[in-house]
């Protein structure tokens, strides 16, 4: 279970901590319980960090891959190349081939010593 950023993890195991720390001080609680507490307060920390962390990492791929598959589809289609039977985000069977630069609906200028196109 790895976080990105142990520290914050670090940081709110002692947070947790804070409330004790005037019993240490005061000699009511034992050096050797507050670490023990501290350790506790950092386990459950860096679990609790590891799985918000797993969870929003799953919903974030699923975001981008939505995402991706919705701009793939928005350029086929736009190209001509969308195929409304085909399964989202997979290649187009057949593209259109347009004339280098020219995209569809505009007429390509005419072949070297050919005639125009009318």
């Amino acid at each position: 279970m790895a976080v990105r950023r142990p520290e914050l993890v670090v940081a709110a195991a002692l947070v947790l901590s804070l409330p004790f720390l005037p019993s240490v001080l005061d000699g009511a609680l034992s050096p050797a319980a507050a670490i023990m507490r501290f350790a506790i307060a950092l386990v459950l920390c860096w679990a609790l960090a590891a799985v918000v962390e797993r969870v929003v990492g799953t919903y974030a791929r699923q975001a981008r891959h939505a995402e991706i598959t919705r701009l793939l589809d928005e350029a086929r289609a736009r190209f001509g190349e969308y195929d409304a039977n085909q399964p989202t985000g997979q290649p187009a069977t057949q593209p259109t081939v347009h004339p280098a630069g020219h995209p569809p609906g505009r007429d390509a200028p005419p072949p070297v010593g050919g005639r125009p196109r009318s």
